[in-house]
């Protein structure tokens, strides 16, 4: 656990709480932490790709032996791939340590984890109350984007030899070197809300005024320091070249490193940086305790229990998904939680109306298990579920870390003329695709693009061919 860092920020009792954070009282963690970084991604870099590790559904005998648990998660553990088995196992122990009671440490699977069995009163924190966890997008950038580049696999063609070539077997070792970068890269990224809030505190009125107009991307202009940044960055490429060199000490002969600085650099300039304000703004937004989202009222409660997951106050209920989208652009709440699909009636044709008539983005997404509860990353379930959109005025829809683009496309009302837009869309998997009824007897296309592992030339590139065939295309969110 991380409680010597807490117990320094927090301070004796609960005095801490009203005592206005600075930035100089973190800085050494920081600090620190981007070591700890730096020397997991070297210690990762000793083993190939090992993609087996991270595929779910790929073991029977994990599904079999795991299932039989009687715990209450075994379904939801068994479809796990290794890595997130032996992280949810090291979770565990650690929970039941009170490692996540901290204000500093935040759980990859905390629905799947057990309770602390230490007692004693929580620990003081300056915190202003929130459950922002990120987690979700940090492991898919880690698995998709980041170990591509550390391993040198990035370019990979694909290719049975390829694969081969990729992987040394020493998964259990892979495993253990994975959760300590996963956990180091988390601690820094959420450390994000002591970073706002020390920034809060220095700017109260400034802050307030943005928080009080949801003015999401004048807080992240206000957050962005590029000379700071650019330092962050030259920094740890100067401890990567230190900790990481193979070379002789005496100053003879040539240098080879385990890690190449300038890829460590760019790990952190292209996810840690932006994953870390996104961070701060989410908790800036809901700094003054305002209705921080809309949620649609269910007999069953589903809607709240998403919520839940996502913010620690109750929000604002609605009675229609067009009533939360409302309360948006009134610029009521920040955002709004609306379901897009179940497990009995498919997709909602409001909550897609909503969306391409409004304006909104969608920025994030969540589906919940009906009968246990949980939240599901993406595998199936024998249970009634539903799938939320989380939306709010605007989302970078090429974010490193959005696995799914939603878009809208209209064509011309004559034969061919979807079949032509749909090969403008060529070299894209389309996740999902659906007409809607729009403007006089006319339909607009809703569709879902798979997109974690497009940058954001070749996303553009992709709706500049879709542009040119289709009548109007909008690009409505990314999660």
């Amino acid at each position: 656990s991380s409680s010597g860092s807490s117990a320094r920020v927090s301070g004796d009792g609960g005095a801490m709480e009203t005592a206005p954070l600075k930035l100089s009282d973190i800085r050494g963690d920081l600090i620190r932490q981007e070591e700890t970084i730096i020397f997991a991604l070297i210690e990762r870099s000793q083993y190939k790709r090992n993609a087996g590790c991270y595929k779910r559904g790929e073991s029977e005998v994990l599904r079999q032996r795991i299932g039989a648990r009687d715990d209450g998660h075994g379904d939801a553990r068994a479809r796990l791939s290794f890595m997130e088995f032996f992280l949810v196992e090291t979770e565990s122990l650690h929970a039941k340590l009170g490692r996540y009671s901290s204000p500093d440490e935040n759980a990859f699977f905390m629905p799947l984890l057990p309770q602390s069995v230490l007692s004693g009163p929580p620990k003081a924190s300056p915190l202003k109350p929130n459950r922002i966890n990120i987690n979700d997008e940090v492991l898919l950038v880690y698995v998709d984007l980041i170990l591509d580049r550390l391993c040198g696999t990035e370019k990979s063609s694909g290719a049975a030899d390829s694969a081969a070539h990729d992987d040394d077997g020493e998964y259990g070792s892979t495993c253990a070197c994975d959760i300590a970068v996963l956990q180091a890269l988390s601690k820094r990224i959420h450390y994000g809300k002591f970073v706002a809030e020390a920034k809060f505190q220095a700017e109260r009125e400034r802050f307030s005024k943005m928080i009080e107009a949801n003015d999401a991307e004048g807080i992240m202009d206000a957050l962005t320091n590029i000379t700071v940044e650019d330092a962050v960055i030259e920094r740890v490429r100067l401890k990567a070249s230190r900790y990481g060199s193979d070379g002789d000490l005496s100053g003879e002969g040539a240098s080879a490193y385990k890690v190449e600085p300038d890829v460590i650099a760019q790990l952190y300039r292209d996810y840690l940086i932006p994953l870390n304000k996104k961070v701060q703004v989410s908790y800036l937004l809901q700094r003054l305790g305002r209705p921080s989202h809309a949620i649609v009222e269910d007999s069953e409660g589903v809607s709240e229990k998403a919520a839940a997951t996502l913010f620690t106050e109750k929000g604002m209920t609605c009675t229609s998904i067009e009533e939360v989208f409302l309360a948006i652009s009134r610029n009521q709440v920040s955002f709004g939680l609306v379901p897009i699909q179940d497990s009995a009636r498919g997709f909602f044709k409001t909550t897609q109306r909503a969306l391409l008539t409004s304006g909104l983005k969608v920025c994030g997404s969540v589906t919940m298990d009906h009968k246990t509860g949980c939240v599901l990353g993406g595998e199936e379930s024998e249970n009634p579920w539903t799938r939320f959109y989380l939306v709010s005025v605007k989302q970078d829809t090429t974010s490193p870390s959005s696995s799914r683009l939603v878009a809208f496309f209209g064509v011309r009302h004559e034969p061919g003329s979807l079949v032509t837009a749909l090969k403008a869309l060529d070299g894209v998997n389309l996740a999902c695709l659906e007409s809607i009824p729009h403007q006089s007897n006319r339909y607009a296309f809703f569709c879902e693009i798979d997109g974690h592992l497009l940058d954001s030339a070749a996303i553009e590139a992709i709706l500049g061919k879709l542009r040119q065939v289709a009548e109007f295309v909008e690009l409505a969110g990314a999660y």
